[in-house]
């Protein structure tokens, strides 16, 4: 029998005394990892907005993680909308969704435009360090 991680987790509680979840409570035991990552990630993206004032997060090197994380919300954003499967309960993908949206976050980006500066005679080319977004 295949059991998801909530489900798991539901039956692992089941066997548990009361007391002994109680304790691995109290030492901040994660119940569903896969939420708890993504709760994590979210409360990222909310200090991102509150310190850049945008919800546009491009991956880059500086923001490797957060950036990956971000890529995936919007490719789960587009399966969404294309009504394609995405592996979660829809009411999970509908939470989340409206969560993003309430935080800021950009599903659709425009890409950062480039530019060219030219120091000791050497032309390179870098992005501008605004994100210029929908």
């Amino acid at each position: 029998m295949v059991l998801s991680i909530t489900q798991y987790s539901f039956f692992i509680s089941m066997l548990l005394s009361t007391r002994r979840i109680r304790l691995l409570e109290s030492q901040d035991f994660v119940w569903d990892p896969i939420e708890h990552a993504w709760t994590k990630k979210y409360k990222e993206l909310l200090a991102w907005v509150a310190k850049n004032g945008h919800g546009a997060i491009y991956l880059t090197k500086k923001h490797e993680s957060l950036g990956t994380w971000a890529v995936r919300q919007r490719n789960m954003y587009k399966k969404y909308i294309e009504g394609t499967k995405i592996g979660l309960p829809k009411k999970t993908v509908n939470e989340r969704i409206d969560k993003l949206k309430e935080a800021g976050f950009v599903f659709e980006p425009k890409k950062p435009r480039m530019a060219t500066q030219s120091t000791d005679g050497a032309s390179k080319e870098f992005y501008f360090s605004r994100l210029w977004y929908k």
